[in-house]
């Protein structure tokens, strides 16, 4: 069984959640030379007020966006707002906005 395969089990077997999985499933992706399935990874732009994907999509915006809305995930133009308005990466490739408070529990739910 790959890694993938195994990553996927974990998911469907209620292990994992959605920005772990997805994360897993592109750092994969990103390692293996191939373009990212959620494009999660992803973080603030190279001037400020700006973001963007730092891997390219296996195809486009629309058909990642399906993906995540299935497993549980916001919209990539959604996190790629928040770190246009100044958010960090947090664990997972995960927006955190400075200054509200979070928690790993913030980060390991669903949206």
């Amino acid at each position: 069984m790959t890694q993938l395969a195994t990553i996927k089990r974990v998911f469907r077997e209620d292990h994992l959640n959605p920005r772990l999985y997805a994360h897993l499933c592109d750092r994969l992706a990103n390692v293996a030379g191939e373009p990212q399935i959620f494009g999660s990874i992803m973080g603030p732009g190279d001037t400020p007020g700006s973001a963007k994907l730092y891997w390219p999509l296996i195809d486009n915006m629309a058909a990642a966006n399906q993906r995540r809305v299935q497993i549980g995930l916001p919209s990539i133009e959604s996190d790629l707002e928040l770190f246009r308005q100044g958010a960090d990466i947090g664990p997972y490739m995960t927006p955190i906005v400075k200054g509200e408070d979070w928690s790993m529990a913030y980060v390991y739910g669903t949206p």
